[in-house]
């Protein structure tokens, strides 16, 4: 195949992160444009770009702040051998431009392509600018958001496009889908959540006549000994699941963390939420996604210090299915299911020119 050019996309770390990469590389590719990754060394980005058969180059990046000294060391380390192979791959592909979805791994890669005069596009998935999206979106050629966004105000506005989050063709197709009302789903994000795994547990042993999904991510031997110990019957267990829409599809209701990635496709499915906020999440992003999917949907929010609450709210979710269709009828006006064709067509009309 003769592509028209190729374009790179740096998406890496997080499933929040790698996956709109991926959604919008779909539509490129049926543009005809050749999409080449770049990511981290030792991520999940590996096996999900595999998956989907995108060419990529996995580098060393490393938080240039990060979690402790050791973090720091390693960026500077790495930093010599990043810049050379990002200056290689920037001259020997010749992109038409560079895509990011976020994060410290975007870092190098931005700055090289506006070195090699290149344009950049930027992805904002939160109701808040995360920090690297707010500092080089002076880079941006535009900053495409998932979300209407609240701390944006010192920054020109024309740099922004509100499209909703890209979604991955094959969830967008499920949604159209027949749906039942069958499983209770527990998000707690692909590195999972403790608390989370938890409160699932009680409320399956709690509920026998209900069956619960509860990604459990890291914490799978913590869950699979509590389940052992109480000879749970209705639960089961599993990690990242880059076919989530196979349990969307059959979930009347999730309990979850506030990424904007995993509301954006809750918000496709039209699932009733019970939405928990990670309260360590920078710039409190999370708990921002809540209080606007709360306001503008009727979506419950709970905050992990009103964790005794959970059950009293989940009851009334569970036993009212008027006011599961009323928040469905309320979350349909914010699932936006086309925002990758609008992204890939918006950025091909613009390296057209």
């Amino acid at each position: 195949m003769s592509f028209k050019g190729n374009i790179f996309i740096n998406a890496a770390i997080t499933g929040g992160h790698i996956m709109p990469g991926i959604s919008i590389a779909e539509e490129l590719r049926k543009l005809n444009f050749n999409c080449i990754f770049l990511g981290k060394k030792g991520g999940l980005e590996e096996n999900l770009y595999k998956k989907y058969n995108f060419s990529y180059f996995l580098l060393p990046f490393y938080h240039p702040f990060g979690k402790g000294i050791k973090e720091t060391l390693f960026f500077f380390l790495s930093l010599g051998y990043n810049i050379l192979k990002l200056f290689y791959l920037y001259w020997h592909f010749n992109p038409k431009a560079l895509i990011a979805t976020g994060n410290y791994s975007c870092i190098l890669p931005i700055i090289i392509a506006k070195i090699f005069l290149k344009p950049v596009y930027l992805l904002e998935q939160n109701t808040v600018l995360g920090r690297t999206v707010k500092y080089f979106s002076i880079f941006a050629e535009k900053v495409f958001l998932g979300f209407p966004i609240f701390n944006s105000s010192c920054l020109s506005q024309s740099k922004f496009l509100y499209t909703g989050n890209p979604l991955r063709r094959e969830i967008v197709e499920e949604s159209f889908k027949e749906k039942e009302e069958k499983y209770c789903l527990i998000l707690g994000g692909s590195l999972g959540a403790k608390k989370l795994v938890e409160m699932g547990l009680t409320l399956a042993e709690e509920f026998p006549q209900e069956y619960f999904l509860i990604q459990a991510g890291r914490e799978e031997a913590f869950a699979k000994k509590i389940i052992e110990d109480k000879k749970l019957k209705n639960v089961k267990i599993f990690n990242f699941h880059p076919c989530i829409q196979k349990y969307f599809k059959k979930t009347k209701i999730v309990i979850t963390r506030c990424g904007g990635i995993t509301l954006s496709e809750i918000l496709c499915f039209t699932i009733p939420a019970i939405l928990i906020p990670y309260p360590l999440a920078k710039d409190n992003h999370q708990q921002k996604n809540a209080e606007y999917l709360n306001k503008k949907t009727g979506l419950y929010f709970l905050k992990e210090e009103k964790f005794h609450h959970l059950r009293e709210v989940f009851t009334l979710l569970l036993k009212n299915k008027e006011l599961r269709e009323k928040i469905k009828e309320r979350m349909k006006d914010l699932a936006n299911k086309e925002s990758a064709t609008l992204i890939a067509q918006y950025i091909v009309k613009k390296i057209k020119k």
